[in-house]
């Protein structure tokens, strides 16, 4: 065992603007100095042992410090041509002064990757295989003190390692060839010159095992050729460090930013989503600098009163939008949260009418009685909104929504403070817990809505609860809400009720500590469905306020708030400080609880089940700080600023980042790597940071191109790697199982990796047995070092279509020419078909899941659903036939007389391919027959249409028709009208057609016996010659 102390901070360097990271086109490694690094002359520089190159600025570092050599690229015209470039070049050195010319090198974590250098002066070979390292220590550079150096997120980290015996004095720096440089009012240090400019964090250092903080900062001396910098604090310490543990390194701000406009500015909230981006919400009453125009609302509701503002920044901190969220009153965003999708969910208040709720909405207008109200509106991952609506009741007292939780399925809880309890806040869903409707005065109010904002249910908690008088400027801080990954709520506040039954149940504390009029914080637990779990009161002798509340990976409650007493520490850190934080378990024992530097008003619990701060303190150096505690209350750092930076609100993205904002009046605050760098005016301006607070994670959150899956997908895993594996890591992808937990992980890919990386991806393939409508996450798991990172979010495995492809209406795939066969795949919503014709893409309409196909061929139908499942059908052959060609041949006159009429009807049809199977005569007076010939005897005289409908052994039809006429027989009669014997002289014979026909006409024909005839009905007729004569009468239908 060993006393060490360990004094940490940043450099990092820019050459066009604050803070701009090394250049991702070469590795970011210590490249070693084996002879490349030489002089304008040519001659070595042995005194430069490693470089790290960059587009804008080289780093030489050795025992002596650092070298920064800036440049600069410009164009003497404006075409920007090679004849017109001009490179500026400029050398600062942060030089270490007095240190140990026989220090100790210690190479750290050699990387696979290495550099071949060529025409070098005096080494016609070249210099091959020049080694590359991640780390590297300088062993007692000053006496019992080493200076380690590496690369954190694109950016060059050192640390002082000040072992027993040795001093902080002794360390000394000097910027030589500086410009410039200042002590910033966060206590950072800017060091500039004509190209660029260093910005440091400010230094942080602890003490021992428990890393007990100190308060080192620097102290700025101006020299004839630059600036000396030295460090001041109380570093003369004896705790003790053990030196087999590892060393979590302290925070350090990757990037700050001013948000407002002409008039007072604060922000409240902020979260960040699966994507790596950060959402900030608060209040504004400027009309310029806050929205965009790509988002809900580009100007300010009212004229002179406050709206909501909400920003969603990028990870490296530039706007992507802003929107205001207001009407014609005062109208703010103290709290919002956000779903598996990215959508966001904001609450707060509101005196407007207009601009609030939506106009399908839980409450679509603003409940009569206070003109303050609370307010949740849902919006996309775009910025435009969904719903909203208000929440409050009629009553005359002020309401207004305080915090919000989701949980994974995307129900909405939120939470809220009414000084006027009201039964309008309860009901819905049975079982809930019920408040006693006696115990009015100042309540909390809760609430469950579903993603589509319809209240599931709604119930009051407690009674005579913290409600201070509305302030603008500290509104958020009373009430803290969130949910467990099974959907249980927890939630905190604080209250001066002795009343043990609205408060306690199964409870750690079942009696209020403090005298009457002190405030002792109170938590809860419920169902998902609203059902009282348990719940304590946690207090002292005097004041406790709980205000913010997390829950770690397995549901263990945190709480942070503030105290007056001074004998709150069970198992903790601290035995005094007005801070107060907690630990109980998810049945409501408690675990430890400690004390604080400040006022707890915000805090986060990572992967780690460490627990992220903020809060303010009363210190006179000291306003707004933040912290990081282990899961047994040792405490990791505590960082300070000034008093005119309050932190409202802090949230982390589970790769080691820290977001945090509120509000300063400093208009000197250094700036760097934000969206706005200059003050935007009157009493506040929002303000927006973030911290990397902990390098140990090895890679990022998992993440996905989309969050529907489907079972046996081949999908790509995007992360990033945060800090160097080493050689010889295995990564391994694990799933969850179906309720998104990793009890029983499965693997579903493996690499080997053999040198460190920065970004990269992996293909996995999802098991087909996945259960589709639920959902899982993903998470990665590293071997050397010993890592598993976030999980991912999660992603919904979607059920997916059916490969079946239907013929409707009972249909045949064998169908004859000229018809059409009607094929469905799978109606459903949300699915886009592609219909396919012997593997071509066939025109039709992808919202159509019915096709009408005409020709031969092999028919497929590929179904996608909104989360891109593909589904292909199985073939089905369609078939076409031709038809058969029916002809009717009559093998006889067709036209008959009744009387012995015999009519012969032979089939003559022909069939291109097949046989003709079947075929039916079927004559008018509905006769059929059925062989190929047949014959018809007529008993009445008419017109006859035969019909012939042949059927092929397909089943393809056609018909032919003929006709055949049957005509009546005419009925012949002649009249004689004078006698039938006269003499030859004078004679005269008169006849007389008297025949008849039922049907038809007919037509006559007179023979007279003599060899002539006559056509005439009626004939008179002259023999010439006497004799004896026949006369007929022919009569033809």
């Amino acid at each position: 065992m060993k006393n060490i102390l360990l004094l940490c901070f940043l450099c990092f360097a820019a050459a066009v603007s604050a803070q701009t990271r090394l250049n991702s086109a070469t590795p970011k490694l210590f490249i070693e100095n084996k002879g490349q690094i030489t002089d304008k002359n040519g001659l070595p520089q042995p005194d430069i042992h490693f470089v790290l190159k960059d587009r804008h600025v080289n780093v030489f570092i050795g025992p002596q410090g650092i070298h920064y050599l800036f440049s600069k690229t410009a164009y003497s015209s404006v075409k920007q041509d090679k004849d017109s470039v001009i490179i500026s070049t400029y050398r600062m050195q942060m030089h270490l002064t007095g240190t140990n010319p026989m220090s100790q090198l210690i190479r750290g974590n050699k990387n696979d990757y290495y550099e071949n250098y060529y025409n070098v002066i005096g080494r016609p070979e070249g210099i091959p295989h020049v080694p590359s390292f991640e780390k590297i220590t300088y062993k007692n550079i000053y006496p019992n003190i080493d200076w380690q150096l590496y690369i954190v997120n694109e950016q060059l980290k050192y640390d002082f390692i000040i072992h027993p015996g040795g001093d902080v004095k002794n360390i000394s720096i000097e910027y030589l060839n500086a410009s410039d440089a200042r002590i910033n009012s966060d206590g950072s240090l800017t060091v500039t010159n004509p190209l660029g400019e260093n910005n440091e964090s400010a230094p942080v250092s602890w003490m021992g095992k428990n890393k007990t903080p100190l308060q080192h900062k620097y102290k700025l001396v101006k020299k004839e050729n630059g600036y000396k910098v030295e460090f001041i604090g109380d570093e003369n310490s004896s705790a003790i460090y053990d030196t087999n543990a590892d060393i979590t390194i302290d925070p350090f701000v990757q990037w700050r930013s001013y948000y407002g406009g002409l008039s007072t500015d604060m922000l409240y909230a902020t979260c960040t989503d699966n994507d790596e981006n950060v959402l900030f919400a608060g209040g504004t009453n400027s009309t310029n600098n806050i929205s965009t125009s790509n988002a809900w609302q580009g100007s300010r509701g009212g004229i002179a009163n406050h709206d909501g503002m909400l920003i969603k920044m990028a990870a490296s901190g530039s706007r992507m939008w802003a929107t205001y969220y207001g009407g014609e009153w005062q109208d703010i965003i103290f709290c919002m949260a956000i779903d598996h999708e990215n959508k966001i969910v904001i609450g707060g208040v509101t005196q407007s009418t207009v601009n609030i709720a939506s106009t399908i909405a839980y409450q679509s207008t603003r409940p009569t009685g206070s003109n303050t109200q609370g307010f949740i509106a849902k919006l996309t991952t775009s910025g435009y909104r969904e719903w909203g609506t208000y929440y409050g009741s009629d009553q005359t007292s002020i309401q207004y929504v305080t915090s919000l939780a989701i949980d994974r399925l995307g129900n909405i809880y939120l939470m809220g403070l009414t000084g006027i309890g009201n039964n309008q806040y309860a009901g819905a869903m049975p079982g809930y817990f019920v408040h006693n409707s006696n115990l009015f005065g100042p309540v909390v109010y809760i609430a469950r809505f579903t993603p589509q904002g319809q209240r599931l249910w709604g119930t009051m908690y407690g009674k005579e609860v913290f409600f201070p008088t509305f302030s603008y400027a500290t509104a958020t801080t009373f009430t803290s809400i969130t949910t467990d990954w099974d959907g249980n709520i927890y939630f905190c506040g604080s209250t001066t009720s002795t009343d043990s039954t609205s408060f306690c149940k199964n409870a750690f504390q079942n009696f209020k500590s403090g005298a009457a009029g002190y405030y002792d914080g109170f938590i809860a637990k419920f169902k998902p469905n609203g059902q009282w779990v348990w719940g304590t009161y946690l207090g002292g002798t005097l004041h406790e306020y709980l205000y913010s509340i997390g829950l770690d990976n397995n549901a263990n409650v945190y709480v942070g708030g503030t105290t007056a007493s001074t004998q709150m520490n069970y198992n903790g850190w601290a035995t005094n400080g007005p801070g107060l934080f907690a630990r109980f378990d998810s049945s409501g024992s408690r675990i430890w609880t400690t004390h604080g530097m400040g006022s707890c008003k915000s805090l986060n619990v990572d992967k780690r089940n460490f627990m992220l701060f903020t809060g303010q303190t009363t210190q006179t150096q000291i306003g707004s700080y933040w912290g990081k505690f282990t899961p047994n209350a040792q405490i990791i750092y505590n960082q300070g600023t000034t008093q005119n930076f309050i932190i409202h609100g802090g949230s982390i993205d589970g790769n080691g980042n820290a977001y945090y904002c509120g509000r300063t009046a400093d208009t000197t605050i250094n700036i760097s790597g934000g969206h706005q760098n200059t003050y935007g005016g009157d009493a506040w301006d929002g303000f927006m940071m973030k911290m990397l607070y902990d390098t140990t994670f090895r890679t990022s959150r998992p993440k996905f191109a989309k969050n529907e899956m489907c079972r046996g997908d081949s999908i790509w895993v995007r992360y990033n790697v945060l800090s160097p594996l080493y050689a010889g890591n295995t990564l391994t992808v694990e799933l969850s199982d179906v309720n998104g937990v990793f009890i029983n992980p499965i693997k579903l890919a493996i690499k080997s990796y053999t040198a460190s990386i920065k970004a990269d991806s992996l293909r996995i393939l999802l098991p087909a047995n996945l259960t589709p409508g639920s959902s899982y996450r993903i998470r990665i798991i590293n071997t050397n070092p010993g890592d598993t990172s976030s999980p991912s979010a999660l992603f919904k495995v979607q059920q997916p279509v059916s490969n079946s492809l239907n013929i409707l209406n009972g249909g045949s795939t064998q169908v004859c020419q000229g018809n059409f066969l009607w094929l469905s795949g799978v109606n459903a919503a949300g699915i886009r078909y592609q219909w396919q014709r012997n593997g071509t893409n066939t025109s039709f309409l992808d919202t159509l899941f019915n096709y009408k196909a005409f020709t031969t061929g092999t028919y497929r139908v590929i179904s996608t659903t909104s989360g891109g499942c593909v589904t292909t059908s199985k073939d089905t052959l369609v078939t076409f036939y031709p038809n058969p060609v029916s002809d009717i041949r009559i093998n006889s006159t067709t036209q008959q007389c009744l009387p012995g009429n015999l009519f012969q009807f032979a089939d003559s049809s022909k069939i291109s391919v097949g046989n003709i199977a079947s075929r039916t005569w079927l004559w008018t007076d509905s006769v059929r027959a059925f062989s190929a010939d047949t014959q018809r005897i007529f008993n009445t005289h008419g017109i006859y249409g035969v019909s012939l409908l042949v059927t092929t052994d397909i089943g393809c039809k056609d018909s032919s028709y003929k006709t055949v006429e049957v005509f009546a027989a005419p009925f012949a009669k002649l009249k004689a009208s004078s006698s039938n014997e006269q003499c030859i002289k004078g004679h005269s014979f008169s006849f007389t057609d008297s025949s008849s026909i039922v049907a038809g006409s007919y037509t006559r024909l007179w023979n007279f016996g003599d060899a002539t005839t006559d056509t005439a009905r009626q004939k008179n007729k002259n023999y010439v010659a006497a004799g004896s004569y026949t006369v007929k009468l022919n009569i033809t239908s």
